[in-house]
C-alpha cells in the first residue's frame, strides 16, 4: 500500500501571536536594562575623566599658583567671553592632560560638548581663577574649582545655578543614581579651597558632593 505524503503544517495564528507576545515581553524587560547600563557606563566615564582632569588641575596650580579660568563659553572659540580658555589651558603649552574630555551627556547642549569648569568670577564679572566675591569685596577670594557634567537629565537646562559664582551663591543639584535615566541633576567634582565658600548642594548649605 502506497503511503500518501503529508503536507507540511504551517504555524497557526494563535501560535504566531504567542511568539510575538513573548518577544515583546522580553524586549520590554531587556531595553530598560540596556538603557540603564548605558547611563551607568557614561557616568563611570565622566567620573574617570574628572579624576584625570583634577590631577591636571593640581599640577597646573603647582606650576602657575592659580587654577585656569572658566569654560562656560564655546571651547572651540578661545577669544570668546572674556577669553575663557578653561580646561584648554591644561593641554597647551604644557600638556597636563592629553585633551579636554567630551561630556557624553552634552552632545546637543551649549558648551561645545566638553566637560565644564567653573572657577569663579570677580565682582566686575570678569572670569578668573578665584572664587567670586561680592561687589563690596566682603567675600574673600578662594582658590577653587568645580568640574561638572550635565548628567543624564532629560531637560535642556543645566542643573547648576550661578556656576560662575562658585563657591559663593552657587546652587548645585546633584544627579541621583537611584532614579536612573530619569534623574535630573549634574555630576560634580570640586577641588581646592571650596569649603571656604557658601554654596548649596541639593538645598543644603555647604553640603557634600556625592562621589
Amino acid at each position: 500500500m502506497n503511503r500518501v505524503p503529508r503536507s507540511p503544517q504551517a504555524f497557526t495564528l494563535i501560535e504566531l501571536l504567542i511568539v510575538v507576545a513573548i518577544i515583546a515581553i522580553l524586549a520590554a524587560i531587556a531595553v530598560p536594562n540596556f538603557l540603564e547600563a548605558q547611563v551607568r557606563a557614561k557616568i563611570s566615564r565622566v567620573r574617570s575623566d574628572m579624576r584625570s582632569v583634577a590631577t591636571g588641575l593640581e599640577s597646573y596650580i603647582t606650576d602657575n599658583s592659580t587654577y585656569p579660568n572658566d569654560s562656560d563659553a564655546q571651547l572651540d572659540d578661545l577669544a570668546a567671553a572674556h577669553k575663557q580658555h578653561g580646561l584648554k589651558l591644561l593641554t597647551t603649552p604644557i600638556s597636563y592632560i592629553a585633551s579636554v574630555p567630551k561630556d557624553p551627556f552634552l552632545t546637543n547642549k551649549a558648551g561645545g560638548g566638553y566637560m565644564q569648569l567653573a572657577s569663579g568670577a570677580d565682582h566686575q564679572g570678569w572670569d578668573g581663577p578665584y572664587g567670586s566675591y561680592s561687589a563690596q569685596g566682603s567675600e574673600p577670594k578662594v582658590q577653587c574649582y568645580l568640574l561638572f557634567s550635565c548628567g543624564p537629565n532629560p531637560t535642556t537646562e543645566e542643573a547648576t545655578v550661578d556656576n560662575d559664582l562658585f563657591p559663593w551663591g552657587t546652587q548645585c543639584h546633584c544627579y541621583d543614581a537611584t532614579n536612573g535615566t530619569k534623574s535630573t541633576g549634574d555630576i560634580y567634582r570640586p577641588g581646592g579651597g571650596y569649603k571656604q565658600g557658601r554654596y548649596t548642594v541639593d538645598g543644603v548649605q555647604n553640603g557634600n558632593f556625592p562621589n
